[in-house]
């Protein structure tokens, strides 16, 4: 039974540093994207294709996307980081 518990436990612990990966790379191509909307809104603004209204919508929906992820990757850093000092104490 207790091997099945640390198994069980490393599972856990491995899908938390997983996560951690994939919201790591979401994040970066989200910033990513961030600083092309960025660019693309001012080029847009200054020939007059898009209002400064839209333009900032845009932009600030992005800016929603990349701080609601990096919010995830804080938690899911602080579930892996709690789960290895854990495992650390099962050792």
């Amino acid at each position: 039974q207790n091997a099945a518990a640390v198994l069980d436990f490393q599972r856990n612990a491995a899908a938390a540093g997983d996560e951690v990966s994939k919201l790591t790379v979401q994040l970066a191509a989200e910033q990513d994207k961030l600083a092309h909307m960025k660019s693309q809104a001012n080029v847009l603004v200054s020939n007059g294709s898009l209002s400064q209204v839209d333009a900032d919508a845009g932009v600030s929906s992005q800016q929603s996307r990349v701080d609601d992820t990096s919010s995830r990757l804080s938690v899911a850093r602080q579930m892996r980081d709690a789960l290895n000092v854990e495992a650390e104490g099962h050792r």
